[in-house]
């Protein structure tokens, strides 16, 4: 019975279980093989190469500048409705009327009954021109037939008609009766037009006086521009303030949300609260806070480019006021030398300042790799990734001249895709 069952097993271990075997191994080197290769055409469709070429690049410092004013803040004389006079970045002179402040309570239905009044006096001025132009009408009318009845008594009379004449005579009593009658009628009508006008125009100027007694004027206590954009009081960039302040205040501001409130025709003021900003726009100073390194690169300038990519790009070259510098970070202060009605709403802008010109070979910031040995990138080599360790001269975010690589070379710009040693077609 043992020999039997060896034979059976044996049996199961024939010529067709090897090839069993040997064709799924065969099918296991097919797929290792063809996802070795697809990975490897992967690695070689994604690899992205620069030729290695002269240029010169513009080294910018980004960061956010902090925007310091000359102001005044005035505030409302009186509870009331705030109405503005001038619109939003208006350059007013000194002693102008800029705003009011009505402190009638009740001021949509003041203003509505001076609209009636008003109405009504035009009503009446119609009404009495229609009625006195057809009462003389009537008084003309009598007036030419009474003409005519004179005529023809004088007729009459040198005829020696004495028949007819008093009859003549009673239509005459009657014309003059009735014209009587209308002239009376007609300076009644006219005294009673008057006097009903007299007393809505005894209304309409109770309620004009009481519109100006309750309008309060706010002037412009010097020359400058209106904003009605407030801050709250510590988002308030003062000049004092940036003279007063070292690097770790203006790190502090420049953390700070500063949103602001718009003062908008017919709100609600209290007395002594802020309505509106009246600017210097002659004298308006920007802060920027980057690295150390940054700020003694631009310290050393008179002037400096600032670019403000919010602005549409707008580039402005602004003399060097100040510079501060405390550890690792460190501040710059610009004058700007222009001015942008934009600026008013706002205390934080995005900025860039060109901090020099680099010229030499060019290459993509993000070729850049850091290694044991240093700063360098990979090259494409005889077909294989080679390190190439380098020294960057200067640039700016997108892209840095180089020293240390022959021009022509292919760079390797995403360097997550390889390593090096690898073979590359």
């Amino acid at each position: 019975m043992g020999r039997n069952s060896y034979r059976k097993r044996a049996k199961g271990l024939g010529p067709g279980a090897g090839r069993n075997l040997l064709w799924v191994l065969s099918l296991f080197f097919i797929l290792w093989a063809g996802v070795a290769w697809g990975r490897d055409k992967l690695l070689q469709y994604n690899i992205e190469t620069v030729i290695v070429e002269e240029g010169f690049v513009e080294g910018r410092c980004c960061g956010t500048g902090l925007l310091f004013t000359e102001e005044l803040i005035l505030t409302s004389p009186q509870d009331g409705i705030f109405q503005p006079l001038v619109a939003e970045g208006e350059r007013v002179p000194a002693g102008m009327s800029i705003a009011q402040v009505v402190t009638v309570p009740d001021l949509e239905q003041t203003v509505a009954s001076l609209g009636k009044v008003k109405e009504r006096l035009e009503e009446l001025q119609e009404e009495n021109d229609i009625g006195r132009a057809a009462m003389e009408e009537l008084v003309a009318t009598q007036t030419v037939r009474l003409s005519d009845k004179i005529q023809e008594l004088k007729k009459n009379l040198r005829a020696g008609q004495a028949l007819q004449t008093p009859a003549i005579a009673e239509d005459l009593k009657v014309l003059l009766a009735e014209r009587q009658r209308l002239l009376a009628e007609l300076a009644q009508h006219r005294h009673f037009s008057q006097e009903e006008k007299e007393t809505w125009l005894q209304e309409q100027e109770r309620l004009e006086g009481l519109l100006r007694s309750a309008t309060v004027s706010i002037e412009a206590p010097a020359a400058g521009v209106v904003s009605f954009y407030l801050f709250g009081a510590g988002e308030r960039f003062t000049l004092g303030k940036m003279q007063e302040a070292g690097v770790s205040e203006f790190v502090a501001w420049e953390k700070l949300e500063t949103i602001p409130q718009a003062s908008k025709a017919g709100d609600r003021v209290k007395a002594g609260h802020p309505i509106l900003r009246l600017v210097d726009n002659f004298n308006l100073n920007l802060a920027v806070v980057l690295p150390s390194e940054d700020i003694r690169l631009l310290e050393n300038k008179r002037t400096g480019t600032i670019i403000f990519p919010e602005l549409g790009q707008w580039e402005i070259d602004c003399p060097v006021v100040s510079s501060n510098i405390e550890a690792d970070t460190g501040v710059i202060i610009y004058k700007l030398a222009a001015y942008r009605p934009e600026l008013l709403r706002q205390r934080k802008l995005s900025v860039q300042i060109v901090g020099g010109r680099y010229q030499g070979l060019v290459i993509p910031r993000r070729a850049l790799i850091k290694q044991e040995q240093g700063v360098g990138v990979y090259i494409k080599q005889k077909q294989r990734v080679v390190f190439q360790p380098l020294e960057v001269l200067g640039g700016n975010e997108d892209m840095v001249v180089v020293e240390g690589i022959s021009p022509y070379e292919e760079v390797i710009s995403n360097t997550a895709w390889v390593q090096e040693g690898q073979m590359i077609r």
